[in-house]
C-alpha cells in the first residue's frame, strides 16, 4: 500500500466533489420528475401526444340487412363471422340496399 502523501488534494477536493454530485442529482431528479408529470398530465387530457387532432374512423356495420357485426373490406363490407360466404348475387343486392338506404339518409 502506497504512504499517504502530505500535501493530497484529494482530502481537499473529495467533499467538493460529493457535493457537487449530490446537488447535481437532485437538480436532475426534480427536472426529470417534473417533466414526467407534465407529460402524463398532457396524456390523460388528449390521449397519445402524437396523435392530436385525429379522430377514430367511423365503425362501418355489415352490409347484410339488420346485421349488427363490424364489416370487413376484405370480404365486400359483409362480416367475417356470418355473410362473407353468401353467393356474389345476394353480396351485390344487399350493397345496392345498402346503397340506397345511405342515399335516402342524406
Amino acid at each position: 500500500m502506497p504512504r499517504p502523501r502530505k500535501n493530497d488534494p484529494g482530502a481537499l477536493v473529495g467533499p467538493i466533489v460529493d457535493d457537487f454530485a449530490q446537488k447535481l442529482g437532485h437538480t436532475l431528479e426534480r427536472f426529470i420528475t417534473g417533466r414526467i408529470a407534465k407529460e402524463t398530465k398532457d396524456l390523460g387530457r388528449r390521449g397519445r401526444p402524437g396523435r392530436r387532432g385525429r379522430r377514430r374512423r367511423a365503425r362501418v356495420l355489415c352490409y347484410y340487412t339488420g346485421c349488427k357485426n363490424v364489416a370487413a373490406p376484405r370480404f365486400g363490407m359483409f362480416c367475417a363471422a356470418l355473410h362473407k360466404g353468401i353467393s356474389k348475387a345476394d353480396k351485390e343486392r344487399y350493397r345496392a340496399a345498402h346503397l340506397r338506404a345511405v342515399a335516402k339518409r342524406k
